[in-house]
């Protein structure tokens, strides 16, 4: 059975360790430019999670394979060198 972008996200939540993140005051944010496109974010506030679909006016940390020069290239070699 196959997830969804959204569903990954949405079952991130529930994965969520409370106590490692005690203390912890970040965003981190993604955009996902393939097949199930959107922006995501997670807000973990004072040892609490919760996922923002639609994502973050000011993540603390963004991650999107676009911001990364390169990164398809590196992508496309491993696929190519990858034993048959």
């Amino acid at each position: 059975m196959s997830m969804t972008v959204g569903e990954l996200f949405a079952a991130l939540a529930t994965r969520f360790n409370h106590e490692a993140a005690a203390g912890m005051n970040r965003t981190l944010q993604w955009k996902i430019t393939d097949e199930d496109p959107g922006v995501w974010a997670f807000e973990i506030k004072n040892g609490q999670g919760r996922l923002i679909p639609a994502g973050s006016r000011s993540p603390t940390r963004r991650s999107s394979p676009a911001a990364r020069p390169g990164w398809r290239s590196r992508r496309a070699a491993r696929t190519r060198c990858a034993p048959s």
